[in-house]
């Protein structure tokens, strides 16, 4: 379809009496955002042989389309923003996790995610620190932060579900 509306759901990761997650909050009900064509992230060309391509995807130049402003009284977690099309749109989600910290907290535990290898194994843009087809070693040089994640189905130099927050960290924050 060419309906292009979504909406967002706020999740917080954790056991929630084996839910998995907890609703924080819900953005758009009735799938009021409007997704654009975003313009194609900026890439550092692969020009083999040159020996100085590092091969990074960096999608900063994209418009934003939606914000979620964490309230002040949010639980340092991960959490992730599930956004889902309309059924007019076809449908489907895809996740975006991140951390909200408490830099103050005087907790017993800390418990650290493992996002800078989420980003190496990430091949959004054709490159990863472990897949780079033409570029010197065959892998990038550098990755980004300011693109989107492509995991689901490995291919970025781990295995199939391996390279991403559902493989450790979803698993382990359920159990604490």
């Amino acid at each position: 379809g060419t309906d292009k509306t979504f909406n967002i759901s706020i999740y917080r990761i954790g056991y929630y009496q084996g839910n998995g997650a907890r609703l924080i909050a819900d953005l758009g009900p009735g799938f009021t955002f409007t997704g654009i064509a975003q313009s194609p992230c900026l890439l550092d060309p692969v020009v083999p042989p040159d020996p100085a391509a590092t091969g990074l995807t960096d999608c900063g130049n994209w418009t934003v389309t939606a914000s979620w402003n964490v309230p002040s009284t949010a639980v340092s977690g991960l959490y992730i923003a599930k956004l889902t099309r309309s059924a007019a749109g076809g449908g489907g989600t895809s996740h975006i996790p991140f951390v909200v910290r408490n830099d103050g907290s005087a907790s017993t535990l800390f418990f650290k995610t493992s996002d800078a290898t989420w980003q190496a194994y990430n091949i959004y843009g054709g490159n990863s620190l472990y897949v780079g087809p033409g570029l010197s070693n065959n892998h990038g040089k550098k990755v980004s932060y300011n693109r989107p994640f492509l995991t689901r189905s490995g291919g970025g130099g781990g295995a199939a579900r391996e390279d991403w927050f559902m493989n450790a960290e979803y698993p382990m924050i359920r159990f604490l």
